[in-house]
């Protein structure tokens, strides 16, 4: 994915769908590799996180007159988009789309996972999980995250076609 959104996990379900106790479906890093990506760095300088869901942050201690990275991007409702790189340099988390037609479970200790690399000077933007599904259960972990303080968080959208969240106890963030 140096300069283009070419790698995407995209998969359908005609039944259920299950990610066991310290399972994983995973794509961090996998997004745009540096210097590249919509919501890459734009000002020169070090300790720069890249952008996609939020804002990468530009230290001001190491660039003075430092400011946020701006350009976020993606839908909200739909997320496709894989994460841009930092300047650390680390790559943009990678895009999940699954669509499931009965139950998707996540145990505990499983996860779906699109988050940035991190890397010493600014890592990565996280990448995009959407989870079309019947129904949600379990008590793991649905993530698209930045990589570090620098690097905005990705996005993750989680569509209920037929339940409710209630036999959802786990956590699905994009910070």
């Amino acid at each position: 994915n140096l300069k283009s959104e070419q790698f995407k996990l995209s998969l359908t379900v005609a039944g259920n769908l299950t990610v066991l106790s310290n399972g994983t479906i995973t794509a961090p890093g996998k997004g745009y590799l540096p210097p590249y990506g919509p919501g890459a760095p734009v000002v020169p300088g070090e300790y720069i996180g890249a952008a996609h869901g939020g804002t990468g942050y530009n230290n001001p201690s190491f660039n003075p007159g430092g400011a946020f990275t701006l350009n976020t991007y993606g839908s909200i409702v739909s997320p496709t988009n894989v994460g841009s790189a930092g300047r650390g340099p680390g790559a943009g988390g990678g895009a999940i789309l699954i669509s499931v037609a009965g139950t998707t479970t996540v145990a505990v200790a499983g996860s779906m996972v699109a988050n940035g690399s991190p890397a010493q000077k600014g890592g990565g933007s996280g990448g995009s999980v959407r989870l079309t599904t019947g129904w949600l259960a379990g008590g793991g972990t649905i993530s698209a995250n930045g990589a570090d303080y620098y690097s905005g968080g990705g996005r993750v959208a989680i569509v209920l076609t037929a339940g409710d969240f209630t036999a959802w106890t786990g956590r699905h963030t994009a910070y």
